[in-house]
């Protein structure tokens, strides 16, 4: 069973070895550019100092197979994002399992509980995998020249969308909690 949690600064290496793992096409679909492993290591050593929150998917080993940013554009008269826009991965031997969908839904409820007005994403047009899970979520796509932005209005919060947040992080840890133990003793 894979479990979904909020990424701890002190992880950010599992994130790394994550988006090094992907093949040089999945980085061009998740960057939009080429990018080496110097420059993916660069993009995760400043996670620590952006608005950011890194969603993760772990295996049973603790790994991070599959990822969500969700970035905090935040307004100059606010000290709170009236946009939040994400970049999701998932390995390719993790793929038709539904993390991607999984991690997306649940960004929707980090940026929702963080008062964010809009949620977006900014993707290639080839890139079907985010095209698809923007298009199931009711988002409105706007295409131009190869690249594709989609959006969509978030409800403001409220007691379920926090509670919903909060399940969700306490039992991806127990859970992580559990993989830990296991893998400490029964080898």
């Amino acid at each position: 069973m894979n479990t979904i949690r909020k990424l701890g600064v002190l992880e950010l290496q599992k994130y790394s070895d994550h988006l090094l793992r992907l093949n040089a096409d999945d980085r061009y679909l998740r960057f939009g550019a080429r990018i080496d492993d110097a420059a993916i290591i660069r993009h995760v050593q400043t996670k620590s100092k952006d608005k950011k929150i890194i969603l993760a998917a772990f295996d049973d080993k603790l790994n991070v197979i599959a990822a969500c940013e969700v970035a905090f554009i935040l307004n100059k008269n606010s000290v709170f994002a009236d946009v939040a826009e994400i970049g999701l991965s998932v390995e390719i031997s993790q793929r038709g399992q539904g993390l991607g969908t999984e991690l997306f839904e649940r960004a929707l409820i980090v940026a929702r509980n963080r008062r964010v007005k809009v949620f977006t994403s900014y993707c290639l047009t080839r890139n079907g995998f985010m095209m698809h899970i923007a298009k199931a979520h009711g988002m409105h796509i706007e295409t131009d020249h190869g690249s594709s932005e989609a959006t969509v209005q978030l409800d403001a919060y409220d007691a379920s969308s926090v509670l919903e947040e909060m399940l969700g992080e306490g039992m991806a840890m127990v859970e992580n909690t559990n993989n830990m133990i296991r893998n400490m003793w029964f080898k």
